[in-house]
């Protein structure tokens, strides 16, 4: 099941808020789970007609009440995600978690709501992943990781064991964060990075070892 609720409730109708390369990654998993016609695609802003994967329609998202009860932000961009979270959580939607089925997610994890984790990925013990992250294609977050709202763990990064991650943070493609280190709020490690120190809120790093730009 791509779909991950509470118990008892059932998605009949769910509304993707975004329309770009991450929609496409999101929509992939969740057609396991659920029918087209239970999808729908809204953008802000979109005026000319167009489909996503040949399939699913992109239609313009200007108002909230055109929204379904459960949906689910699907926007690379921390910051808007972050922004239309606290929109929908203001008119009372329910933001889904979404997992592919290749994913791999321990029974001792806890994600929070309006989670994706993609394909490969793999979400170890005691890992915390707070409200509207990113867990994308093949990256790791291993046991005792907690990463904050809104964050997003890229392409193939790795968290090594208890490694805290704030809000708002992009831990770069290909990237590692050595065990026990504190990434602060907002911080961005550069893609293929090996973070040693721990980084400061809004810190930038880059390279091997990871150094401040």
């Amino acid at each position: 099941m791509s779909v991950l609720l509470s118990k008892g409730e059932v998605v009949r109708s769910l509304s993707i808020l975004g329309a770009g390369g991450h929609a496409k990654v999101v929509i992939d998993s969740l057609e396991q789970s659920l029918e087209s016609s239970q999808i729908k695609i809204l953008e802000e802003g979109c005026e000319t007609s167009r489909k996503l994967l040949e399939l699913y329609p992109v239609e313009s998202f200007h108002d909230w009440s055109y929204i379904d009860e459960y949906c689910h932000i699907a926007i690379g961009s921390n910051e808007a995600r972050a922004n239309l979270g606290k929109d929908a959580e203001i008119y009372g939607k329910k933001l889904v978690t979404i997992a592919h089925r290749f994913a791999l997610i321990s029974e001792h994890a806890r994600l929070e709501s309006g989670v994706f984790v993609a394909a490969n990925a793999i979400v170890a013990p005691e890992v915390v992943i707070k409200t509207g992250c990113i867990v994308n294609h093949a990256s790791v977050v291993d046991h005792d990781c907690s990463v904050g709202e809104y964050s997003h763990i890229a392409p193939g990064a790795i968290l090594g064991g208890g490694v805290n991650v704030g809000k708002q943070c992009l831990i770069g493609a290909g990237s590692v964060v050595l065990p026990g280190l504190s990434i602060g709020d907002g911080a961005i490690v550069g893609a293929g990075s090996v973070v040693t120190k721990s980084i400061s809120e809004n810190e930038k790093v880059v390279g091997n070892p990871a150094k401040r730009i």
